[in-house]
């Protein structure tokens, strides 16, 4: 294992909307380089692809 593997964030519930900028600008600031990771739990029988194709549009303004 990494010696400082990253960060984690387990967020959910109206995630990747209007009154989360700051948080996510924080998290966006403090990721590494490289891939990032969106798990959509929640959203396993709602169309996770659309929840991760929602994710990587929100992340892409920070």
């Amino acid at each position: 294992m990494a010696e400082n593997p990253g960060l984690l964030a387990l967020v959910g519930g109206d995630e990747f909307h209007p009154g989360n900028e700051e948080q996510d600008r924080m998290l966006a600031a403090a990721a590494k380089p490289g891939p990032a990771f969106v798990v959509p739990t929640a959203a396993g029988r709602q169309g996770p692809q659309e929840a991760v194709a929602h994710a990587t549009d929100w992340f892409r303004q920070f």
